[in-house]
């Protein structure tokens, strides 16, 4: 027979009761006063009256074990509810000032805290934020927050970044990266600079569309690059003679008005003929002697 639609909002209604009621943690409470009676019995049992709290030990855990067992408690005994045992269990030992601070608690948060070992972690820190509080009221210094272990991670890898930052501008005069480099690796330095700053893909494409737009308003003049120092001079007595055809393209160039500087740099001279920047007017001059 199928369940009918107010029979599902009526158990959802009741079940619903329970939470708001704290039926839920009231049951641990039941629980844990069946674990103080056995608790009880087994230090009787092993003559150890004269403790107050949970006796430990290994004579104790076997016969404990043994009376969860005989009362229908097997599954609580077992490792897998070991932590909740146990934390029950303190909450049992400190159950007046337990109570108290959940009749303080907000609803929502009296209705979630409702498991052993929620309950007991955060009325643990409850009361350490009390004696907090009551210690520097007595006039005592603030006690510095504990760093996490993330918090630590973060810093080491902050600390790499500005590391590999350094070491990469250092290589560059202080700069990330030199205009004559390739575009993909200048834009690829832009926009992982960007992101280990903390910028947003969408702020980093914002910024480079902000400087497009900069670059079309602004007149372009073109700067003349200044001479260079060679580094590679040609060897005494050995004049540069040049292919015909790039010797036609400087000529050509140089009639046009070209500078010596640009001239060099768009027929790769430097690169080609073993000279960092060579002088066009002496290698034009150098290859009309050759060739007289």
């Amino acid at each position: 027979m199928s369940t009918t639609r107010d029979e599902i909002v009526e158990r959802g209604r009741e079940e619903w009761e329970k939470k708001i009621d704290d039926r839920e943690w009231r049951g641990w409470l039941r629980i844990g006063a069946a674990l103080e009676i056995g608790r009880k019995e087994v230090e009787n049992r092993l003559g150890n009256r004269k403790i107050t709290a949970r006796f430990k030990g290994r004579a104790f855990n076997e016969q404990f074990g043994l009376w969860l067992t005989e009362n229908g408690f097997a599954d609580l005994g077992g490792a897998k509810f070991a932590s909740t045992r146990s934390h029950l269990m303190d909450c049992m030992e400190n159950s007046a000032e337990i109570e108290a601070w959940r009749k303080e608690l907000a609803p929502c948060n009296r209705t979630a805290w409702n498991h052993p070992t929620t309950v007991l972690r955060h009325w643990r820190d409850h009361v350490k934020r009390e004696e907090e509080k009551a210690r520097i009221a007595a006039g005592g210094e603030p006690t510095p927050k504990k760093v996490s272990g993330m918090a630590k991670a973060n810093e080491t890898i902050r600390n790499l970044v500005e590391e590999n930052d350094r070491l990469r501008k250092g290589a560059r005069g202080g700069e990330l990266f030199q205009w004559s480099e390739r575009e993909q690796r200048l834009a690829k330095v832009l926009v992982r600079d960007g992101l280990d700053s903390g910028a947003s893909p969408d702020k980093i494409t914002r910024v480079l569309q902000a400087a497009l737009a900069e670059l079309e308003a602004t007149d372009f003049v073109a700067k003349e690059i200044p001479a260079q120092q060679r580094v590679k001079p040609v060897a005494t007595g050995i004049k540069p003679v040049l292919p015909d055809n790039v010797l036609a393209a400087v000529r050509a160039d140089y009639a046009a008005g070209m500078d010596s500087a640009h001239i060099a740099n768009k027929h790769a001279l430097h690169a080609k003929h073993g000279m960092y920047l060579v002088d066009v007017e002496k290698v034009l001059e150098d290859s009309e002697t050759c060739a007289a």
